[in-house]
């Protein structure tokens, strides 16, 4: 809901200031990719604008930023979760980079992605690869 503490920290957590200056009439955070599906036909249905952000790395305005439509913000979608062969990971588009390195060093893996830690992983990889290949450190 606008002007609330939780509202204004998903506004402002934007890399460049020109995307924190957009206004969302509202911001939705979805829990699975079955939440995302399902808020993407409702507002294509309505006709509602609505832009989709990860970890807002974008330099300018609208780039995952929206004013007066729905930011689906995929932060909540953060698991990663490494395969029992230890080959691959399925890295959610809601972490940085950070997230995904700090979850996988203790494993002592690693995977191939972002330089910058604070960039998200799913503008990174917007390409839609969702599993990464891992490697041991």
């Amino acid at each position: 809901m606008p002007k609330t503490r939780q509202y204004e920290v998903a506004r402002l957590s934007y890399w460049a200031y020109e995307q924190r200056q957009a206004e969302p009439r509202c911001i939705y955070q979805p829990l699975d990719a079955a939440d995302v599906a399902l808020a993407v036909v409702i507002l294509r249905q309505t006709g509602t604008p609505f832009a989709v952000k990860s970890g807002g790395h974008g330099r300018t305005l609208g780039e995952s930023s929206i004013t007066g439509g729905v930011l689906i913000d995929l932060k909540r979608l953060n698991h990663v979760n490494v395969a029992d062969d230890r080959k691959t990971v399925d890295i959610g588009p809601g972490n940085t980079w950070m997230e995904v390195y700090s979850s996988l060093e203790p494993l002592g893996l690693s995977v191939v992605g972002g330089r910058a830690s604070s960039v998200g992983v799913g503008g990174f990889l917007l390409g839609g690869k969702k599993h990464c290949e891992l490697i041991n450190i």
